[in-house]
């Protein structure tokens, strides 16, 4: 069993849809690493979020491929689904580990701090 330490992960964030959205993600990129979190690159990432819109029609086959390659490029990743698609469609995770709405997106921390540590087996709720 895998156990990882809040304060020592690696996130990455992606980002779709309107300017909004960018600057949630800039929110959201600053309150992680005030909390120490470091940002790098998906393929080394620990948590990858994706920030996603559900405006587009191709919003939702985007947001399928995006995950299958994190999948195929870092698989020990876990997948925080974030924001408009969150909220609208909270059925639709797409084996994400976690998934924050519009509101609880800003307490990302909060919320990765909840998990107390991410595992490979499911907890509460995470995975």
């Amino acid at each position: 069993m895998r156990v990882l330490s809040l304060r020592s992960m690696k996130y990455s964030i992606y980002t779709t849809g309107c300017r909004s959205n960018q600057y949630d993600s800039w929110v959201m990129d600053e309150k992680l690493k005030e909390a120490g979190f470091t940002r790098c690159e998906p393929e080394s990432a620990d948590i990858v979020i994706i920030n996603a819109c559900t405006v587009t029609e191709s919003a939702e086959r985007d947001l399928r491929r995006y995950i299958s390659k994190i999948r195929r490029t870092n698989n020990k990743a876990k997948i925080v689904l974030a924001g408009c698609h969150a909220q609208a469609y909270p059925e639709k995770n797409f084996g994400a580990h976690l998934m924050l709405g519009q509101k609880e997106k800003f307490e990302i921390v909060n919320y990765l701090h909840g998990a107390g540590t991410f595992v490979d087996e499911e907890i509460d709720g995470f995975l």
